[in-house]
């Protein structure tokens, strides 16, 4: 059944998101009369009614068509076409309703089609202009026959009358039902698409709202982490200048403030990129590059953060392995992973860093730690952004680079995972599209 529906749906519009409501009302209405007319071609043939009749109510038929298809080609129903199709349909009315019985006939049920059809096409000042003008027409049409009663061809039997009336009944009452049931389903199918609309535009102002509280949290995390180590630097000057102070003192502030800005240099990159995705001006460049490269470029710069804590880090990269995406965000996924490792790691624990190739001809990347872990609540969350702990050394961070991991590993056509247990350790695995030329070295 619902195959037949859209059928005759796609048949009436098959473009029908490019047509206003006057147009396909037009149009339901238009083919609903042509068939109408079609069938009346043989109802007045059977009911014994002239033979003229049955030929003009073909020539209405053909009129109908050819006004159904140039409308649906064109998608679009002008007023002056409109008036026309009003003017040929009243007129045959008025040829068919002599002919048809007159005053003893059902003709006259069809006259109220037409002023159905100037709501379709024009506003409602100008509908009630052109109704009151139609029924003008049509009563002095009446009045003319009523004088002129002679004219009125009658019918051969009540028999047939009473046939010709019901099926008219049957063919009036048709239109009527189809043009009420065509209103009916663009009405519910409007309504659902406002009730989509409106989820739509709900799931939007909550995304906005989310984005702004994270905002919010980015922003303040970003004072409160940036304000230490401004003001330690502020305080190395002022030291510099104290005597009393030995050299070896001096050294220690010197490497505790390094690690510090250190840090907030790492924040700061990660708002900047944060704040361009959310701009849209961040520009993604894809390219094939070794990833042995990029993982050894990314460890070293990394390697002050895991000399301080003596944790060892290790590597399984088997051979030259290439992948495909913007280098850049590929760097800033591992190094936020790894830095989130050495933040959680326990002092002379070991980081491993795992690479190969899966089945969907990705790279994946796993950073395995011997760290603090992560409670199971927080798992599911762990990538929206504003979960922050505090390191074994007391180190504090914003949250925002778990997030970024996400965002860029899915710029890169990659999705990163979690696995993790509270005092075991975290296991992180990030995929990224396997480059042309991946080679397994033995």
């Amino acid at each position: 059944m619902k195959r037949t529906i859209f059928s005759l749906n796609h048949f009436l519009f098959p473009e029908g998101n490019k047509m206003d409501v006057s147009t396909k009302m037009f149009l339901a209405g238009n083919v609903t009369i042509a068939v109408a007319s079609l069938i009346g071609v043989f109802s007045n043939f059977l009911t014994g009614l002239p033979i003229s009749l049955s030929i003009f109510t073909l020539v209405l038929f053909l009129i109908n068509s050819a006004f159904f298809f140039n409308v649906r080609k064109l998608q679009v129903l002008s007023n002056a076409k409109a008036i026309l199709f009003l003017i040929i349909l009243l007129s045959f009315l008025m040829f068919f309703w002599p002919q048809n019985g007159g005053y003893n006939g059902p003709i006259l049920m069809y006259f109220f089609v037409i002023p159905m059809f100037t709501g379709f096409f024009f506003n409602r000042k100008k509908s009630y202009g052109v109704f009151f003008l139609i029924i003008l027409l049509t009563t002095l049409f009446l009045v003319y026959y009523f004088v002129h009663p002679e004219l009125i061809f009658a019918y051969s039997s009540e028999k047939l009358r009473l046939l010709d009336t019901v099926i008219s009944l049957v063919l009036s009452g048709g239109v009527s039902l189809e043009m009420a049931l065509y209103y009916k389903e663009q009405q519910t199918r409007q309504q659902e698409e406002l009730v989509k609309k409106n989820e739509l535009i709900v799931l939007q102002m909550k995304a906005i709202q989310e984005i702004d509280e994270y905002k919010s949290i980015v922003f303040a995390s970003m004072s409160h982490d940036l304000k230490g180590p401004i003001n330690n630097v502020k305080s190395i000057f002022e030291l510099i200048n104290d005597d009393t102070l030995s050299l070896e003192e001096k050294t220690q502030v010197f490497n505790s403030t390094q690690d510090q800005i250190k840090e907030s240099s790492a924040l700061v990159e990660n708002i900047l990129f944060w704040a361009r995705s959310q701009m849209k001006g961040l520009n993604i460049n894809k390219e094939t590059f070794l990833v042995n490269e990029l993982i050894q470029n990314v460890t070293s710069s990394e390697s002050s953060s895991l000399l301080k804590k003596r944790i060892y880090l290790q590597t399984h990269i088997p051979g030259h392995i290439y992948a495909i995406g913007d280098k850049e965000l590929f760097k800033i996924v591992l190094s936020n992973i790894i830095r989130n490792a050495v933040k959680f790691s326990k002092e002379q624990s070991i980081i491993t860093i795992f690479v190969g190739r899966n089945s969907k001809k990705e790279i994946f990347v796993q950073v395995k730690d011997e760290g603090m872990g992560i409670p199971e609540s927080q798992l599911p969350f762990i990538f929206d952004g504003g979960l922050s702990s505090v390191g074994t050394k007391k180190e504090i961070g914003s949250g925002l680079g778990l997030k970024l991991c996400k965002l860029f590993t899915e710029l890169n056509g990659g999705l990163i995972t979690v696995e993790s247990k509270v005092n075991e350790g975290s296991f992180f695995t990030f995929t990224i599209p396997e480059g042309a030329k991946s080679m397994m070295k033995p």
